[in-house]
């Protein structure tokens, strides 16, 4: 959102930044706090990173001469089916959270690969689950909840994310095939993907 920004003191402030994405990259990797969005101060090349949105309330956006604003959008990465739920056996409940930051928990989850998860937006109850509507009996109709399944389409659905980090050593020798410099996530698991 150009010349924009969040009325709202940040979580963390970064200095010296030299591209957006690098900051984008470090609301990502937040684990101190659940990062929502980020202001660029194009100017002074800073970057501040807030646990809030526009859209919750708790803050508001102002117009800004050299600020742009920026949010995540986790939830774009999930097909949304109103008024139904996946399944009662859930592998984790987070109570009072948005749906956006509940896709955020799902997308890194680290001890199970969510697929999807229900959402209770009258009660801001996030309910995850490894199950897809596949794997399941299939989605039930129930007024007042909205089931989200992960969309693991393209090639790196062949892959388990474990959070951030590089493949471990062997016998102290790297157990890379091939090193490739200069790609994004996605296309890394395109050039992985036919040696599966």
């Amino acid at each position: 959102m150009p010349l924009l920004t969040l009325a709202s003191p940040p979580a963390r402030v970064l200095l010296n930044f030299t591209n957006i994405e690098m900051c984008a990259r470090e609301c990502v990797r937040q684990s101190d706090f659940d990062c929502q969005s980020f202001d660029v101060d194009n100017q002074r090349r800073v970057c501040a990173l807030y646990n809030a949105t526009h859209d919750d309330g708790r803050a508001f956006l102002q117009e800004s001469e050299h600020v742009d604003h920026y949010r995540t959008a986790f939830e774009k990465l999930f097909h949304r089916l109103p008024n139904h739920v996946l399944t009662v056996k859930h592998k984790r409940k987070i109570p009072d959270i948005s749906a956006e930051q509940c896709a955020r928990r799902c997308v890194f989850e680290q001890n199970f690969r969510c697929a999807g998860f229900d959402y209770e937006p009258g009660y801001a109850n996030c309910w995850l689950t490894d199950l897809t509507v596949a794997q399941s009996a299939g989605v039930k109709f129930h007024s007042g909840a909205d089931f989200y399944e992960r969309d693991f389409g393209g090639a790196l659905s062949n892959f388990i994310s474990y959070g951030s980090g590089s493949l471990p050593y062997v016998d102290d020798r790297p157990i890379y095939s091939k090193t490739m410099y200069g790609l994004d996530l996605g296309a890394c698991a395109q050039v992985s993907s036919p040696h599966l």
